[in-house]
């Protein structure tokens, strides 16, 4: 369902003021989009698996190397 002409009204005041309030915010927002958000989500994810494993490997070579 479309937005009605007073809606479009008090959306564009509203994006006025946040952009006179805030314009880095506004910016980061305009340039990011929900595929981004979801792939820098599952990068983290990746990195911080990749992380555990290279900790639990470095503690078993320790263990290996101390015997």
């Amino acid at each position: 369902m479309p937005l009605s002409e007073e809606e479009l009204k008090i959306l564009r005041e509203i994006e006025a003021q946040l952009n006179a309030s805030d314009p880095q915010l506004v910016d980061h927002v305009s340039r990011t989009t929900v595929y981004r958000h979801a792939l820098r989500a599952i990068r983290d994810r990746k990195s911080t698996r990749l992380n555990s494993s290279h900790q639990i490997i470095s503690y078993a070579v320790f263990c290996l190397k101390k015997k």
